[in-house]
């Protein structure tokens, strides 16, 4: 009986330890690429660990690694050891051009001829911000449930009623969550220089703003928190 009593409790143990090493394998850089290759069509390399400070006892584990597809790019990885669960930014790096041509054709609705610059997702830094989509998301489905800031810097004579009831019109139609919407208006603005990095700090920090429009929603269909400030 004892010797039965010492084999269960032995099992039991190593069945425990080979849970924690099947765990903690899941969280290690070859884990990770093996997560991303299995859930995408792409190949992965580990680069480095995310924030460089993570230790086995923290709830979080952050990796980098680099995509195929997209050469450049940091693709993070984030996994939550309570939970047993991968979040990553694949997505964000994957629509980013997409999410930028979307906003520009949104404004140009808008704005018509009057010069605007607004903040791109291309080329973007690394934000430590990560989600959970399905293998299978699409461009649409992402776009409806992300939280996309919409910051712009713009000239215009237009109306605050005509400038709010457009943009509202074309989130609307487009089927964008704008979480964030923040729009400056100026007088100045060069519209040769207004893709140059440079000259739009130089606007945004020295030239005043004449009006200022900023809101916020909920979902992809309701708006809250809709001001102008003069």
């Amino acid at each position: 009986m004892k010797k039965y009593i010492v084999l269960v409790v032995t099992t039991l143990i190593l069945t425990g330890l080979a849970g924690c090493s099947m765990t903690k394998n899941r969280y290690n850089h070859y884990g990770v690429v093996k997560y991303l290759e299995n859930k995408y069509d792409d190949k992965f390399e580990y680069y480095e660990t995310y924030g460089g400070t993570l230790f086995d006892s923290d709830p979080w584990k952050g990796f980098i690694c680099t995509s195929e597809k997209y050469p450049g790019k940091h693709i993070l990885v984030i996994y939550d050891v309570n939970h047993d669960e991968y979040h990553d930014n694949y997505f964000d790096i994957k629509y980013a051009r997409q999410v930028d041509e979307l906003i520009d054709s949104m404004l140009l609705e808008v704005f018509g001829d009057d010069p605007y610059y607004f903040n791109h997702y291309e080329g973007a830094d690394i934000t430590g911000l990560v989600s959970q989509y399905d293998a299978d998301t699409t461009f649409e489905e992402y776009i409806a449930e992300e939280h996309i800031h919409l910051t712009a810097c713009v000239k215009s004579d237009k109306s605050n009623e005509e400038i709010e009831s457009r943009i509202k019109e074309q989130i609307l139609k487009n089927g964008i969550f704008c979480s964030w919407i923040d729009l400056a208006f100026v007088e100045k603005f060069d519209k040769e220089r207004m893709n140059d990095s440079s000259y739009i700090k130089e606007v945004v920090s020295e030239e005043p703003e004449v009006r200022h429009y900023s809101a916020n929603m909920k979902d992809n269909k309701t708006f809250t928190d809709c001001n102008w400030e003069e």
